[in-house]
């Protein structure tokens, strides 16, 4: 079994986050239970689990609604500056063995209409 992808998300603050990800090994995702987290230095700033679904096999769709707050603030970061988060993507599987599908950084730019 490989390691786990590694991709940066680039996402601009309070838009909607869309992506999908391809698992190449045939991996039969049936009761399987995602945990998809965004941290900053460690601490849990965003739990997005809830948008993570199983669309066909070996497919999993990630959809974050606009304005995803991930540093919990409320608030957009500053225009100007750039907000680096670390985030993963995992798989429980129904037997508990746990597998990350993929990782990387969650790189935010600040909303300029809203900031």
């Amino acid at each position: 079994m490989a390691g786990p992808g590694y991709a940066d998300i680039p996402v601009y603050h309070g838009d909607t986050l869309t992506f999908a990800v391809m698992i190449a090994e045939a991996v039969d995702m049936t009761g399987h239970t995602p945990l998809f987290q965004v941290r900053r230095a460690g601490e849990l700033v965003a739990d997005w689990s809830e948008f993570v679904a199983v669309t066909a096999p070996q497919r999993l769709d990630i959809v974050v609604p606009g304005d995803p707050d991930p540093d919990g603030t409320g608030k957009p970061p500053r225009p100007a500056r750039s907000q680096n988060y670390d985030y993963d993507l995992q798989l429980t599987s129904p037997a508990g063995t746990v597998r990350t599908i993929l990782r990387g950084h969650l790189v935010v730019t600040g909303d300029v209409s809203h900031g």
